[in-house]
């Protein structure tokens, strides 16, 4: 985390209320300017990066400890039962090249520029790249990140507040003037109206995050939701090809390693039990053509039908987008966050709304309380594979009430920084030092169906 300095560009003075354009010849003809290939290339940078940094390992192994995946070969095996070397994903990664350097390279390459709507975007890459680290270390160095020393490891709630902050400044930003990144914006090409709702959408799901601890932290959530994004079509998912290096991780892993993860039971028999369409479409069948979840740190147990499942070319194939956040999770924090603010018809509505578009049949009226709220989380787990989300929604939750895997009493609740970070800086405390939970992770005593949690004690 001991992270360079990046020397500031010189500040533009801009004394005119209106926004001056500094595309084409006002660029070219200046040494001392950026040219538009340069932010440009920077943004497909980080973009590239990102993509690889938010929807790799890092998801998959918090699906492996939610039992949507599990761990069947080799690391993997003890990935699944909670023995993660300390350098699994070493915190550094999210402020290394393509990271938090690079976010902050483009916004002053933008600021120069006065490209505000650029601007905006590249601040929501910041959030995009950093809320991630926060809800899997906690206290993490922001503040004094790229600076000449080590940074000071700020606390989880402070990360979380500016992140907030962050992400207000880049929805006015948005709304100013200023040429984007055009074709350089690998998923939205620069439209504002999209790149906004997904600023919302992320306040609330941060929201979501903080709120064990903040009174009120529902209620904001909930107005964000409905100002999120508005459609599936407007999904934020990464770009992958197949061209090599833009192709999906998950099948490089899948045709570098074999079978060391599969298909998990938690997540295979709930979609069967629920007949949901997705089942199908997500698993490939096995040599016996049955779709098999493995259970944790098992092989397969007697009466199962033979291996357990890879995921289709449909989610995992070489050039399949992996979601990052989308419309239906968007739908689903606002039923939670209705339900929790006292909305129980606000809560069904939005509920069957994403229910719809798998298809799934819509929830009665009938259903209410507890099992509303387990509805909810139930869709929720599904509908966020491939994501941290489940991760989080668990420790705040405790849905699903899974039992920890052989020997653990707790469920997996944050990831060690890493050695390097030790090993350069001293505010990093040695790893026997280190929390088991996150600030915004207090133990959760019962799952959402009032039982007690299994795995949070």
């Amino acid at each position: 985390m001991r992270i360079r300095n990046i020397a500031l560009l010189a500040a533009v003075s801009l004394t005119a209320t209106a926004c001056i354009d500094l595309e084409g010849d006002k660029l070219s003809t200046s040494p001392n300017l950026p040219t538009t290939a340069t932010l440009n290339q920077t943004f497909i940078a980080v973009q590239g990066i990102g993509f690889a940094t938010i929807t790799s390992d890092l998801p998959m192994f918090t699906n492996v400890v939610m039992q949507q995946l599990t761990g069947n070969g080799r690391q993997w095996v003890g990935y699944d039962q909670y023995n993660q070397p300390e350098d699994f994903f070493p915190v550094g990664g999210f402020y290394t090249a393509g990271g938090l350097i690079d976010i902050r390279k483009g916004q002053d390459l933008a600021r120069v520029a006065n490209r505000k709507s650029y601007l905006g975007i590249l601040q929501v890459w910041e959030v995009l790249t950093m809320a991630p680290a926060a809800d899997i270390y906690g206290d993490i160095g922001y503040s004094e990140a790229l600076g000449d020393k080590p940074a000071k490891l700020d606390p989880q709630q402070a990360v979380y507040a500016s992140l907030q902050i962050l992400l207000d400044d880049a929805i006015t930003n948005l709304a100013a003037c200023g040429v984007g990144p055009g074709t350089a914006d690998l998923v939205y090409g620069g439209n504002v109206a999209k790149w906004t709702a997904l600023a919302r959408s992320l306040k609330a799901r941060m929201y979501l995050h903080t709120a064990e601890r903040i009174p009120g932290a529902y209620a904001l959530a909930l107005v964000q939701a409905k100002l999120g994004i508005s459609a599936a079509a407007n999904d934020y998912a990464s770009y992958q090809s197949s061209t090599l290096g833009e192709q999906n991780r998950w099948y490089e892993f899948k045709v570098g390693r074999s079978d060391d993860v599969a298909a998990g039971r938690t997540l295979v028999e709930l979609m069967r039990s629920r007949n949901d369409p997705r089942l199908a479409r997500w698993f490939e069948p096995n040599g016996v053509g049955a779709i098999v979840g493995q259970y944790p740190y098992t092989l397969p147990r007697p009466g199962e039908e033979g291996d357990p499942s890879w995921l289709t070319d449909a989610i995992a194939g070489l050039a399949a987008s992996m979601p990052i956040l989308t419309w239906a999770e968007t739908r689903l924090i606002e039923a939670e966050a209705a339900y929790r603010t006292g909305d129980e018809a606000g809560a069904r509505a939005a509920l069957n709304v994403a229910r719809a578009a798998v298809p799934l049949p819509a929830v009665g009226a009938g259903v209410t309380g507890a099992a509303l709220l387990t509805a909810i989380m139930e869709e929720k787990y599904v509908t966020t594979f491939r994501t941290l989300e489940a991760w989080n929604d668990y420790k705040r939750t405790c849905y699903p009430n899974i039992t920890p895997t052989a020997g653990k009493t707790n469920v997996l609740a944050r990831l060690p920084y890493g050695s390097a970070e030790r090993s350069t800086n001293p505010n990093v405390p040695a790893l026997g030092a280190q929390p088991l939970r996150n600030w915004n992770d207090p133990i959760t005593t019962t799952s959402t169906n009032g039982a007690a949690c299994r795995g949070q004690k």
